[in-house]
């Protein structure tokens, strides 16, 4: 009897085991897919009535990222039509994509 459970002991450490190893690739997966780096350039998105810019978007190929609310993205309103390379968390909701950006360098 000691014997059996020792074995059942011993199946239900390595399932447990599993599930933990599973799970925590599963959430170093999920970071590590949302954290990006993209080349793209600084556009425009929208003007005040005098013509001044009060949002930017990045573009990569046919990518448009939205840019998050922060002072990066006032930086980057200095910046339109600079190529640059962003590192950055991407979220995507209702097929809208929002870049939160961490570091950038522009190319030129």
């Amino acid at each position: 009897m000691g014997r059996k459970i020792s074995r059942i002991a011993a199946v239900l450490a390595v399932v447990v085991l599993s599930s933990v190893l599973v799970l925590a690739k599963g959430a170093l997966t999920k970071d590590a897919e949302s954290m990006i780096s993209i080349k793209g350039t600084v556009t425009a998105a929208a003007l005040d009535e005098d013509g001044k810019v009060t949002d930017v978007v990045i573009t990569s190929g046919d990518e448009v990222y939205e840019v998050a609310d922060d002072g990066i993205k006032v930086e980057l309103m200095q910046l339109i039509d600079s190529e640059i390379t962003v590192e950055g968390e991407v979220t995507e909701e209702e097929g809208i994509k929002t870049l939160k950006i961490v570091n950038y360098t522009v190319e030129r």
